[in-house]
């Protein structure tokens, strides 16, 4: 069985509560808990989101998913969604097995073979390649094998931690309380745009201000001369 959970927190509940869940993972040791991966980003104070993978036992598993459940209600948030997938290997364990003790009985025709029915040196290397055929298949069938019992025999559960900010308001007022939250950073990055522009322009002002003062001294006419006072 594979699990999802997605807790919605305050933003600094988020990263506490995660360490404080893979801790509690690593605590109870690799037979009954294994961290598959842990990692977490934060964009401002606000809105910071981790995501923790882990793989356990079902005993274990149920519990810690109902810790999970009360502990983002104790750091003041919520529940925000749950999920189960499963994945039915019953058939593939069943044709594995069968296949194996197919091989197995091949391997003991072949070894058997060699030691009573072949009458020379190339015909008993021809049976041991092929019993070394049997016997990588027969390995490579057995990992397989125990990957799917692990599998049963471990859940699997991804933990999705989220800061309210990042999450969408519902109800017919969640446009206006998503333009309200947006409003700052919409002006501040409309700010930033203008000042990075103005850093652009600003050198090539400095450099144009006095070639246009210049042209505009020399353009302007000479006065014209006082004609003298008539007797």
């Amino acid at each position: 069985m594979a699990y999802t959970l997605g807790l919605v927190l305050p933003a600094e509940q988020v990263r506490p509560l995660m360490d404080s869940h893979q801790e509690a993972c690593e605590r109870a040791g690799p037979t009954q808990c294994q961290v598959l991966g842990a990692q977490s980003k934060a964009d401002g104070k606000d809105r910071v989101s981790g995501e923790l993978d882990l793989r356990a036992t079902p005993a274990w598993m149920r519990m810690f998913r109902d810790r999970a459940e009360a502990d983002a209600k104790e750091s003041g948030g919520h529940v925000a969604d749950a999920g189960t997938e499963g994945d039915d290997l019953t058939g593939s364990i069943v044709d594995t097995e069968a296949a194996q003790r197919a091989r197995a009985a091949e391997r003991d025709r072949l070894t058997e073979l060699m030691r009573h029915k072949t009458r020379n040196l190339d015909q008993t290397l021809q049976v041991e390649q092929e019993i070394t055929r049997v016997q990588g298949e027969m390995d490579q069938s057995d990992g397989e094998l125990a990957a799917m019992k692990n599998r049963i025999a471990m859940q699997t559960l991804t933990v999705n931690y989220q800061s309210q900010a990042m999450v969408a308001p519902d109800g017919v007022t969640a446009p206006l309380a998503d333009a309200g939250r947006s409003f700052f950073a919409n002006v501040f990055g409309v700010a930033a745009v203008l000042v990075t522009i103005a850093s652009y322009l600003l050198p090539f002002g400095l450099i144009a201000a006095p070639i246009v003062w210049w042209a505009r001294r020399r353009k302007v006419p000479p006065a014209a001369p006082v004609a003298p006072p008539t007797a």
